[in-house]
């Protein structure tokens, strides 16, 4: 996707495009966003180890957010990746995943939901590498591939 750009790490970001993102894939209603204050979105997003930002121009059109062992040594966690409705299956996705990717490789990555039949989700972990590995959750994990020059 042309002008994409993704921002690591970073508070760079208008809380209302997260609002915007949730509304528009269903993982919240208006009801909820008009009753915790804007500030919550900057809270929330300090409690992750790596969190990366998909924006166009000022706008953030996609967020993925992790956990990793403190020494970011052996094992990542995947919390969540969420694309606005109008940006999906355009590259958006796959951009925060490749950034993601890049940091972790080095890691074994495990991704744990509920029970869905979104099997589009799973199909699109898939994609980087990962397996189902469970009848009553979903938890996919991509094996970690070792460094080979830790300087990279």
């Amino acid at each position: 996707m042309e002008n994409l750009v993704i921002i690591e790490n970073s508070a760079n970001f208008d809380p209302k495009d997260i609002d915007e993102i949730q509304l528009s894939i269903g993982w919240t209603e208006q009801k909820y966003i008009d009753a915790a204050p804007l500030y919550s979105h900057y809270d929330m997003f300090r409690s992750y180890d790596y969190v990366a930002i998909a924006k166009i121009g000022e706008k953030t059109i996609g967020v993925l957010h992790a956990f990793s062992d403190r020494d970011n040594f052996a094992t990542s966690y995947l919390y969540g990746i969420m694309v606005h409705k109008d940006y999906q299956r355009k590259g958006v996705g796959r951009a925060l995943m490749n950034a993601f990717n890049k940091r972790f490789a080095h890691t074994t990555t495990w991704v744990v939901t509920p029970i869905s039949k979104n099997r589009d989700a799973v199909a699109f972990l898939e994609k980087f590498g990962f397996i189902e590995n469970s009848k009553n959750f979903t938890i996919c994990s991509r094996k970690r591939v070792p460094r080979i020059n830790i300087n990279e």
